[in-house]
């Protein structure tokens, strides 16, 4: 069995998906910029719905919608203010480069590929589950904080292995 192979076909399952991602993240925060703009057709011409539709949510799903829309410029500012995470970067470079095997190699390409597409679906997801949340809810109070870590998590695990 040849692992490098396995391991070439899984790093670009990874990165494919993960660009996937992206342009999933701009159809989302398309739609939810739309869905701001339905929030304030409805609450200026119908009196009788204007009450379901809160500024609050029409304001978060405008905020959320342009982060999720431009997701690459998110992440970067992200990155700035999360610090230097040089010494966790140097010690996987350590491990990968400890074993002259390009199988190994190979593999541990495979798995930092992997990590940033889940990274990429964590962040993503933060900015889903804090729609939900400025929606209103039973556990809008946990969803801010699950949003939170999501968000949080999968900027630090992209910045980390990518």
């Amino acid at each position: 069995m040849d692992y490098q192979q396995i391991a070439k076909i899984v790093t670009d399952f990874a990165r494919s998906g993960t660009s996937f991602v992206y342009i999933l993240a701009l159809a989302v925060g398309i739609v939810l910029v739309l869905l701001a703009l339905r929030g304030l057709i409805i609450k200026g011409t119908n009196a009788s719905r204007a009450a379901e539709v809160q500024w609050g949510g029409i304001a978060w799903r405008l905020i959320i919608g342009a982060l999720l829309t431009s997701m690459g410029w998110t992440l970067q500012q992200i990155f700035a203010t999360t610090g230097n995470l040089y010494e966790m970067k140097s010690a996987l470079a350590y491990v990968q480069n400890a074993n002259d095997d390009a199988t190994v190699k190979a593999i541990w390409g495979a798995i930092r590929a992997w990590c940033v597409f889940l990274g990429t679906i964590g962040f993503m997801r933060g900015f889903l589950i804090l729609d939900r949340a400025t929606q209103g809810g039973r556990d809008s109070g946990d969803d801010v904080w699950r949003a939170f870590w999501h968000i949080l998590g999968g900027a630090v695990t992209i910045q980390v292995f990518s």
